[in-house]
């Protein structure tokens, strides 16, 4: 079964996300993204629901994959990637996991791949399972519970988890078009580096799998002017979006920020002792 995956994921890896980013990647309404990963918010509910039969709530479950995304965040930083390639694997894992319950495969290992798959997707250059490997091993001095895996491990969960997303592996994200709305404004670059981190935020929930990057990106720009008493109340009146929309993308970011301020790494511990029994892989 591995290797059935893994030579039809290295087909798709060669051929049909290098086309997608050829034709695609320049058009976000024509893109996989676009057309394959965006989910209603009951859909993502409904994955959240599922996953919480697992470890009892819903809040366990956005504790636990807030952990996730800070260990995807460490190994970019001991790999010295930039941050599209950590926002990029951190999709990639909450991509698998709305298709698949928490059990299916150990959330380290996942993580471990899609910082594998990411660096290659994003091209930045050459990096073997091994370095991923050496580089868990540093995360893992800052969090114990985070499990290292072997080299072999994460070459074969690879071509898995291209294989499980369908190999609709180009992400937008949402920096780009925040730059250019805060240019577009005449905004000032407290504006610019406020809205960038609540953006950066924003992957520690399930913003990406719901709102096209556009959204995103206002909603960081709105709610970053509220935080600096900024008025841009006629520049968005402009636009062709609706206030209501925007709205929508700043109650997500709140709820992320309220997740946030509960979040203790000491009771996610007990949580992933508690998943890594019942985990298939």
């Amino acid at each position: 079964v591995w290797l059935s995956q893994k030579k039809r994921a290295a087909q798709n890896l060669s051929g049909g996300a290098r086309e997608e980013r050829g034709e695609m990647a320049a058009n976000f309404w024509k893109s996989t993204h676009c057309t394959s990963w965006l989910m209603e918010p009951e859909q993502v509910q409904a994955a959240e629901a599922r996953d919480a039969c697992i470890l009892g709530s819903t809040e366990a479950i956005s504790h636990l994959n807030m952990f996730f995304m800070n260990i995807i965040q460490e190994l970019g930083k001991q790999l010295n990637m930039k941050q599209q390639v950590c926002v990029t694997a951190m999709t990639y894992y909450r991509r698998f996991y709305f298709k698949h319950p928490l059990t299916a495969i150990d959330p380290s290992l996942l993580a471990q791949t899609a910082m594998h798959v990411a660096v290659k997707i994003e091209e930045c250059g050459p990096l073997m399972a091994k370095h991923v490997a050496a580089a868990a091993m540093q995360v893992n001095r800052s969090f114990p519970s985070f499990k290292c895996y072997p080299p072999q491990d994460i070459a074969e969960c690879e071509f898995f988890l291209i294989q499980e997303l369908d190999s609709c592996l180009i992400v937008f994200h949402p920096y780009r078009p925040l730059v250019e709305y805060v240019s577009d404004a005449n905004a000032t670059d407290k504006l610019l580096s406020t809205a960038w981190n609540i953006l950066n935020d924003s992957y520690r929930g399930q913003t990406i799998l719901i709102f096209p990057p556009y959204l995103i990106a206002l909603g960081a720009m709105h709610m970053g002017a509220t935080m600096l008493d900024l008025d841009l109340s006629v520049w968005f009146s402009e636009l062709s979006v609706s206030v209501d929309e925007i709205m929508r993308v700043v109650q997500y970011l709140l709820e992320i920020y309220a997740t946030m301020a509960k979040y203790k790494e000491s009771e996610v511990s007990s949580l992933y002792m508690i998943l890594q029994s019942q985990c298939d892989l």
